[in-house]
Parts: structure tokens; C-alpha cells; sequence
């Protein structure tokens, strides 16, 4: 399927540029979608990103400050669309009080390829 998401933010280009020059395959979609989901991943605090290994090409885990909720703007309903995206599964744990612990994963090549289709659907102009 020929579908691309316009990705509009800095995610692993920042990271690789501040953070850190190693990232496996899935630390570069992680930082991408993270930055994606901030609107730039410089909007996560340093102390966040630096405790993040962006080599694991296993599981990516950060915890970052605040919370999500279904009736506050967007920004669960993005994480979700954007998971789906990207083809990975993102876990959300309470790590502290007010802080969450994303844990991201790869996800099963069918699944990606249903979640692609349910994308190719949206019209993001309009999103």
C-alpha cells in the first residue's frame, strides 16, 4: 500500500543531533512518533529522552511527565493513530504521580498491514 503520513515534526533527526548518535530501527520510529505525538520531541524533557536506550530494537520504554485522558484535546487519540501508524504497540503505565511510562513495541506484520488500511481511509487534511 502506497500511504504516507505527513509527518510535520522533530523526532529522530533531533534525538541523533542531541541526545544520541546510535538509534536501532525501532528507537528511530519511537522518536518519531514521539515527536510526532509532542508536535517535536524537544517538548519532552531532557532527563526523559536521555534515560531512553534508543539502541533496544526490542522495546523503546520513557517516561514523561503529565497524563492523557480521552476528554482533554487529542492527544490519546494520536498516540493511538499514530501507533497504528507506525506499526508498533504502545503500552501506558503510571509511572509516578503525574508522570506515564510509554512503553513501544513491534507489532505483527498483519496487524500493520490492517492498521494501514484503516490510515489510507483518513482524510488528513481534514484531521
Amino acid at each position: 500500500m502506497n500511504y504516507t503520513y505527513p509527518r510535520k515534526y522533530a523526532g529522530s533527526d533531533w534525538v541523533r543531533k542531541d541526545i544520541a548518535k546510535d538509534l536501532s530501527e525501532l528507537g528511530e520510529i519511537a522518536a518519531n512518533l514521539l515527536g510526532d505525538w509532542q508536535l517535536g520531541i524537544y517538548h519532552l524533557t531532557k532527563k526523559s529522552l536521555v534515560s531512553v536506550d534508543w539502541t533496544d530494537n526490542n522495546q523503546i520504554s520513557i517516561v514523561v511527565p503529565g497524563e492523557i485522558a480521552t476528554n482533554d484535546l487529542d492527544r490519546m487519540t494520536m498516540l493511538v493513530f499514530l501507533a497504528h501508524y507506525h506499526g508498533v504497540r504502545v503500552s501506558v503505565e503510571g509511572a509516578a504521580p503525574k508522570s506515564l511510562r510509554l512503553r513501544i513495541n513491534r507489532t505483527a506484520p498483519v496487524l500493520i498491514e490492517q492498521h494501514m488500511a484503516a490510515l489510507a481511509k483518513i482524510d488528513w487534511e481534514k484531521a
